[in-house]
């Protein structure tokens, strides 16, 4: 349903495709904003290009077409030519893209999910060819190893902080680590908490009977800040107590050393890799059918998380599975108040209790399901960002 008292306003959305956020928000706004274009970029070491170009009119699919993207090899020496050249061929996509999305409306709010969006929106603004800019700070990347692109980062997105004209903070733990590593004041810029959240079309609660009653459920990738090898420490104690354990890994990348390590340890028949699983509807309904998520980000200082609000938690949620996390992210607190989960500290006998509280007791197992459901229906996209955008884009 468009909101009535923002009718007279269109909305340009560029962000990353396939991260969540840019989905999320094109299946909600198309429906509350009636001119609404989407400007979605691939990631630059993508295996493929899925950057495109979306119009909706009055939720109506009006214009698609596909955008010219360069995808990078993991090369270094090529690396900051080809990251130079892909975000010049970013900005021609954002700019011929905002030609093309031609609507009567007299104001046009670019939302920028991210900073380097963000920074295509103010050069548009400047250009004319939007109004105003909304920045979505949704990750914050802490200089503290000294790499040129992390101090860099930091500039751009301070920088964009003065030059926005709205800000959206996905925790309140990015104005924090902005003050602490580039001097900005809390207080020297206004902004509004806008948590992670899901479209409550994804709401997904299978039956008890349903659910693969022994299963947990990583999504994520190998990098080591994810945590799995915590699990793959754990597994000894875990498939002791539970020999019908399984784990399931969602998601993208090499996972052939991890499959090498957990074969060497003789845990490969407790192991499903399921890769990356693209469609929105098929991944919650994998997830729904699994008894327990794990979301382990190692709690080191220059991990991105501590500062952000990370998707997993709230996708196991989603799907009524309660989750056992690290203390790392801010919002494990609220995991632990509303029972969704257990939060822990980063070692494997933590976790091995844990896991062993939630699942090892039907009925207990069954009352965190419910609070996790709880919980997933206080951050749908609808309850969080309907205000959001009404009170940004009728300033």
């Amino acid at each position: 349903m468009i909101i009535k008292e923002i009718e007279n306003k269109a909305l340009i959305v560029c962000g990353q495709v396939l991260t969540g956020r840019l989905e999320v928000f094109e299946q909600f706004f198309r429906r509350k904003v009636k001119s609404f274009c989407v400007i979605g970029f691939s990631n630059i070491f993508a295996n493929y290009n899925d950057a495109r170009c979306t119009i909706y009119e009055a939720d109506k699919k009006i214009y698609e077409r596909k955008l010219f993207n360069l995808l990078s090899p993991r090369i270094k020496f090529v690396k900051a030519l080809i990251f130079v050249l892909a975000y010049l061929v970013y900005l021609w996509d954002a700019v011929v893209c905002s030609l093309r999305f031609k609507t009567a409306e007299k104001e046009r709010f670019f939302l920028g999910i991210g900073f380097f969006p963000t920074l295509l929106g103010i050069i548009l603004r400047k250009l004319r060819i939007v109004h105003k800019v909304i920045y979505y700070s949704c990750d914050y990347f802490p200089p503290v190893t000294g790499s040129i692109d992390l101090i860099l980062f930091a500039k751009v997105d301070k920088w964009c902080i003065r030059k926005s004209d709205i800000i959206w903070l996905v925790s309140p733990r990015i104005a924090e680590a902005r003050e602490k590593f580039t001097g900005m004041p809390r207080n020297a810029y206004e902004a509004d908490l806008a948590p992670l959240t899901f479209d409550a079309s994804f709401l997904t609660r299978k039956e008890p009977e349903l659910v693969d009653r022994w299963s947990l459920v990583f999504v994520g990738t190998s990098n080591y800040l994810h945590g799995l090898h915590l699990l793959i420490e754990a597994m000894p104690k875990l498939a002791s107590r539970f020999p019908q354990i399984k784990v399931k890994i969602i998601g993208a990348g090499n996972w052939s050393e991890t499959k090498a390590e957990v074969a060497r340890l003789g845990f490969s028949r407790y192991f499903d890799f399921l890769g990356f699983i693209k469609e929105e509807r098929e991944l919650f309904d994998t997830v729904s059918k699994c008894a327990l998520g794990l979301a382990l980000y190692v709690p080191s200082e220059d991990n991105p998380t501590l500062y952000a609000d990370p998707g997993k938690p709230k996708l196991y949620a989603f799907c009524a599975v309660p989750v056992v996390l690290s203390k790392a992210p801010s919002v494990a607190g609220e995991i632990d108040a509303m029972q969704a989960g257990k939060s822990i500290e980063f070692n494997c006998d933590s976790l091995v209790e844990a896991v062993s509280e939630i699942i090892a007791d039907d009925s207990r197992w069954k009352n965190y399901r419910e609070n996790a459901f709880k919980f997933a229906k206080i951050y749908t996209t609808q309850e969080i960002f309907e205000p959001l955008l009404n009170k940004a884009l009728s300033d």
